[in-house]
């Protein structure tokens, strides 16, 4: 397969009228990095967790009754992205970005942060990534998730410290901040500690 695309590449690249490269990526490539897709016999969506079904944990209505639910198992999934490496997929599309360069678009439904870390640059995030969060009233930009919001186990209970850190600095206008993907601008109150 890898000569085939190196041909297919060669061609195209090689042509009058050069045409742009779009690859496409989601949770599959990442299966080979130990992170599990999400409707796969392993995945997420399929096992749940112990405090909420799939289904509904993904939507800003579940988000807004259970916020701490959900930053804690987004900081799980954190630890999860943290403790993966890039594996031969990925490299392989850097790679291949390095030869065509600005003729290289990748699109990847991936907030797990390998793309980057094997070299891409060309990366159009659509469901945003684990690295960034944003006020959820839209009072200030994409900032970067602070260094000091770690990765969780499962069952660790968000700390005062970072549920001060996750909410918004403009707080007395009822905002609040959430870093995971298409989530990252929904919280628009403080969060409470009510988990267990």
């Amino acid at each position: 397969m890898k000569t085939q695309l190196e041909e297919i590449i060669h061609q195209v690249y090689h042509k009058e009228k050069r045409n742009l490269f779009t690859f496409l990526t989601g949770a599959g490539i990442s299966s080979d990095s130990g992170i599990p897709t999400y409707r796969g016999t392993d995945g997420i969506w399929v096992k749940g967790t112990r405090f909420h079904k799939p289904e509904e944990f993904g939507t800003l209505k579940y988000f807004k009754q259970h916020p701490e639910e959900v930053l804690q198992f987004s900081l799980f999934r954190k630890k999860m992205f943290e403790g993966a490496e890039p594996n031969e997929s990925h490299f392989h599309l850097a790679e291949i970005e390095k030869m065509l360069q600005d003729r290289f678009h990748l699109i990847t439904q991936n907030i797990d942060n390998l793309h980057r870390r094997a070299g891409n640059h060309r990366i159009y995030e659509i469901h945003g990534n684990n690295r960034e969060i944003k006020c959820s009233n839209g009072c200030k930009e994409i900032v970067h998730l602070p260094e000091e919001i770690k990765g969780k186990n499962i069952d660790e209970d968000l700390t005062a410290k970072e549920i001060e850190r996750l909410t918004c600095s403009h707080a007395d206008n009822g905002c609040a901040q959430i870093f995971y993907g298409l989530m990252n601008i929904m919280m628009k109150r403080p969060i409470r500690n009510s988990v267990r």
